[in-house]
């Protein structure tokens, strides 16, 4: 699965992105530290709107995809979200 079908998974079915505690995760798998422009809108953040939640989600996928392994890693993980694991459009 290509970068633009992650993306395009990432948002059928109403999904925004992974619920809290999941989306934290993410950090590792960037190898990013908190306060990075590409750390996930948890916390103070969660305030953003969904727009602003789906459009970091996407741009940590395209930051994934310079990196092969990463970008693998970041899949296999998103893929393997269950239902609840994500925030929905309300």
């Amino acid at each position: 699965m290509n970068k633009e079908n992650l993306i395009k998974y990432c948002s059928d079915n109403n999904r925004v992105c992974p619920v809290p505690i999941k989306w934290q995760e993410v950090l590792d798998i960037l190898k990013i530290e908190v306060g990075d422009p590409l750390t996930p809108l948890i916390l103070g953040g969660w305030d953003s709107s969904d727009e602003e939640k789906k459009d970091r989600l996407n741009k940590q996928i395209e930051h994934a995809a310079k990196n092969e392994e990463v970008y693998q890693e970041l899949k296999k993980f998103i893929l393997g979200l269950k239902d609840n694991q994500w925030y929905y459009k309300k």
